[in-house]
């Protein structure tokens, strides 16, 4: 199944370094789904450190949000979503697992989490501090989403119309668990001509697709050059 979740934060703390690193640390699974209740409540992130010194890094989470028009924002959770262990040192070439669990109660809908790995700046040897004396450090995120054992996402086209070139599309979700539009994909018809847009291209165009139990949320993608000037209306691929 296509995950359109591109996350793959590769957010640098810092400024130039003259020594350029290739990325300190691995982690995977990017994408984490848990139930609020019974053995499904946990799984866990793997960070495999791929250089040759020791990597500290500090593993947290934050409450993840998208407005409509694709704005992400994140603060530090309250939630009980247990991250554990919050801070690790990993030898070179070995790997930390992170266990990642629900602890509180049942939900109405899916909680949409980020699990941020942040590398932590750790003392220069003498012999490094003569040299560039600047690190990077590297955050990546994996998103991890909460939800009940029997939520259903139910995803339809809320309205759609075009500007200019490109194709305006608002897709609500009005389950109670999340979406991914890349796992479904998007067409779009007008004059007797329809397209499909893949989950790549609705990625690109979206940034992330993912879409909330209770929300919505607007495409904005352009149409391809040849397509009808006529009244343009948009549809979701049946599932397999």
């Amino acid at each position: 199944m296509f995950k359109s979740f591109k996350f793959i934060a590769a957010a640098l703390a810092g400024v130039a370094c003259l020594a350029a690193a290739a990325n300190a640390y691995r982690v995977t699974p990017l994408l984490i789904e848990l139930e609020d209740t019974g053995r499904e409540r946990s799984g866990q992130l793997r960070v495999e450190n791929t250089t040759d010194r020791p990597l500290t890094f500090e593993a947290y989470a934050v409450d993840w949000t998208i407005s409509e028009t694709g704005e992400r924002q994140t603060e530090r959770s309250g939630a009980p979503l247990l991250v554990f262990p919050p801070q690790a040192i990993v030898p070179p070439g070995e790997t930390q697992v992170v266990r990642v669990e629900w602890v509180g109660g049942p939900v109405e809908r899916s909680h949409d989490f980020i699990v941020m790995v942040e590398q932590l700046p750790v003392d220069f040897t003498p012999e490094e501090a003569e040299g560039s004396g600047v690190q990077f450090l590297f955050n990546f995120g994996a998103a991890v989403h909460v939800s009940p054992a029997d939520a259903e996402a139910e995803l339809a086209i809320a309205s759609a119309g075009r500007e200019g070139g490109a194709a305006v599309v608002r897709v609500q979700n009005s389950g109670d668990r999340h979406a991914y539009l890349g796992d479904r994909g998007l067409t779009v018809s007008a004059g007797g001509v329809t397209h499909e847009y893949t989950g790549d291209e609705l990625a690109e165009a979206m940034g992330n697709t993912l879409i909330a139990a209770g929300a919505v949320r607007e495409v904005r993608i352009a149409l391809p050059e040849d397509f009808p000037a006529r009244a343009l209306s948009a549809a979701l691929p049946t599932r397999d």
